[in-house]
């Protein structure tokens, strides 16, 4: 019951995961790590259901379960981000950003345990997904985006250091490759466990580090964790005895052909060989013998794959995602739509965002819109649909140009120079993607407006949230001009929030002034700079965060 009220509440965006089947980061920030870790809990409430009896609940909980597969952008091959309906771009799956809990694109990449035929599927096929699961470890490109302490430990894009990795190497032991993955293992265990003081390579968050290694020294980890399954890794003991708590007992033996042998060729439980490279719990609870020969290399397969579908025989219908990497326009836009299915697409054109109608047309090649308008659309396989995701598409007014003469933050452009002429107001939640940074340096612009007008208002709109670096600039001037290139100040206008207000606000700044015409106006919002030596991140540079430029 606390499980089914958790999660059917209305907390860190659960209520938009089930309403369109993922988080898109317009609603709720860090929404791919979000979408993928409450799919596995899905999984996870299914089987307790199951357990119970509740074959109804558990029903609908493995389908939940599936929903991670709403954010695979089978373009790139990746999770990735969404605003809505359409991906977040630019894309780089090596970047630290707001749409992944200390981590990347990489580093989630693998983040569904309870569903690795899922996963497999995705990719295409086996060869495919250990092509993918290769790359993560050999990968030259280094990280970018914002700094994050916790991942650490770097082999190629694995990151030992924080928990989304850490049972990625065991997926080997799902491809052809198994002794890979053995031989990472292998690695990790020696080069990053030391007994020095920074034994540990990353965050021991609730002694998770520790507990990887426990489990991988003894040859054996739960990649799901919620499962009867042990995958099979490099045991690193000669010998260990595990008493349960109520008494029984778990003995581990460990044979080596030679110093350098990491590869479990042979595998035996109560001297049972073993024809898959998993160890299961119910084998263990009574007490039993694990034997493990190591050897330095083996072509050896064994017979049985281990087992990947927990989730037989529920059918999917993931919901399509809009191809436009745009949702702005001028004049007209052709207006793309996919899915990573073979099912159906249905849309509806509509002038608001909320559903007044159930009637929507098949959708079999992309059209064009002219105006502001949300689309409505979903897929089905005529028996079964998914949730209906709506798409926000808006016309901008044409009668102006903007040239920011500032380096923008690449982290935070809200889509590029449109945004701050599209009407949309960034809230308190700046994560959404709706404001443009403008990091350590001054936010300058000049907007052309292509004949001499009469401006009787200009409003600014900026916010400030100390706790994340970003403060309200120190003051904004305004210049005209009739030829763009002699600008004569009109205004200066000073801020009036204090530098240590913490509440996260939203702001607005305006001039009332401008009295003659002018061709061109030039704004120039003041940065702080150097972050004060009173705050947690003093000497850093600070942000200036815009959204909106209004005119009259």
């Amino acid at each position: 019951e606390a499980m089914a009220k958790y999660s059917t509440s209305n907390r860190f965006g659960i209520n938009e995961y089930i309403k369109n089947g993922f988080i898109s980061n317009n609603n709720e920030a860090e929404s791919v790590s979000k979408t993928m870790e409450y799919a596995y809990d899905d999984w996870c409430i299914a089987e307790f259901a199951r357990l119970l009896g509740k074959q109804d609940i558990a029903t609908e909980y493995y389908y939940r379960s599936k929903q991670y597969q709403n954010i695979y952008n089978p373009a790139t091959g990746f999770f990735q981000g969404k605003l809505h309906g359409a991906w977040y771009n630019p894309f780089y799956p090596a970047e630290i950003n707001n749409f992944y809990t200390e981590g990347n694109a990489w580093q989630y990449s693998m983040a569904a345990p309870h569903d690795i035929a899922g996963l497999i599927n995705l990719y295409g096929n086996n060869d495919k997904f250990t092509a993918h699961l290769n790359n993560l470890f050999t990968t030259k490109t280094a990280l970018s985006g914002r700094e994050q302490a916790d991942v650490t430990g770097l082999i190629g894009q694995y990151a030992h250091g924080n928990e989304p990795s850490h049972h990625m190497a065991y997926l080997f032991n799902y491809t052809s490759t198994p002794m890979q993955g053995a031989y990472y293992i292998n690695k990790i265990c020696k080069e990053f466990y030391t007994n020095k003081p920074d034994g540990l390579i990353g965050n021991e968050d609730c002694g998770q580090m520790s507990a990887w290694y426990v489990w991988s020294c003894l040859g054996m980890y739960p990649v799901n964790p919620a499962s009867n399954d042990l995958s099979v890794g490099s045991p690193q003991i000669k010998k260990a005895t595990i008493t349960l708590e109520d008494g029984k007992i778990i003995e581990i033996n460990v044979t080596k052909k030679d110093k350098q042998s990491f590869y479990p060729e042979k595998i035996y439980t109560n001297n049972m060989q073993h024809a898959s490279r998993q160890i299961f719990v119910s084998d263990l609870i009574e007490g039993a013998l694990i034997k493990f020969d190591l050897v330095k290399e083996s072509d050896k397969l064994f017979e049985e794959a281990v087992k990947l579908d927990y989730t037989e025989g529920i059918k999917f219908i993931p919901v399509p995602y809009v191809e436009n990497t745009k949702n702005k326009f001028e004049d007209s836009l052709i207006v793309a739509l996919n899915t990573i299915s073979s099912d159906a697409i249905k849309y509806q054109i509509s002038t608001t965002e909320e559903l007044v109608t159930t009637d929507f047309e098949n959708y079999t090649k992309p059209f064009t819109i002219k105006e502001k308008c949300f689309i409505h659309f979903y897929s089905t396989d005529e028996k079964n649909t998914s949730k209906v995701v709506t798409q926000p598409f808006y016309k901008i007014k044409n009668d102006k140009e903007i040239t920011v003469l500032s380096p923008v933050n690449p982290m935070y452009t809200a889509g590029g120079n449109d945004a701050l002429f599209d009407e949309i107001v960034g809230t308190v939640n700046w994560r959404a993607g709706d404001w443009q940074s403008y990091y350590g340096n001054n936010f300058e612009a000049v907007i052309n407006f292509k004949n001499k007008r009469s401006i009787t208002e200009i409003s600014l709109t900026f916010l400030q949230d100390i706790r994340s670096w970003i403060w309200m600039p120190r003051n904004v001037k305004i210049y005209g001009s009739t030829d763009n290139k002699n600008f004569e100040l009109i205004e200066t206008i000073e801020n009036d929030v204090k530098a240590k207000d913490e509440t996260v606000r939203v702001e607005l700044m305006g001039s009332l002034r401008i009295k003659k015409p002018v061709s061109y106006i030039k704004i120039v919002a003041e940065n702080l700079k150097e972050i004060p030596s009173w705050h947690i991140g003093a000497g850093n540079k600070a942000h200036i965060f815009i959204s909106e430029i209004e005119i009259d």
